[in-house]
């Protein structure tokens, strides 16, 4: 899936990221890309942040 924007965001399977890497290489419109990651979620934690 895609969210055209000013900043695109493509949402995609991980098996389909060389396919992606290589299409983004060849467009002249992309200046860059950033690959990220699902993270491990959110979590409850009980030490002070300060």
């Amino acid at each position: 899936t895609i969210d055209a924007g000013p900043n695109v965001h493509i949402i995609a399977e991980a098996s389909e990221l060389k396919k992606l890497e290589d299409a983004l290489s060849k467009d002249s419109f992309v200046k860059y890309h950033i690959v990220n990651h699902p993270c491990e979620g959110a979590k409850v934690i009980h030490d002070h942040l300060f």
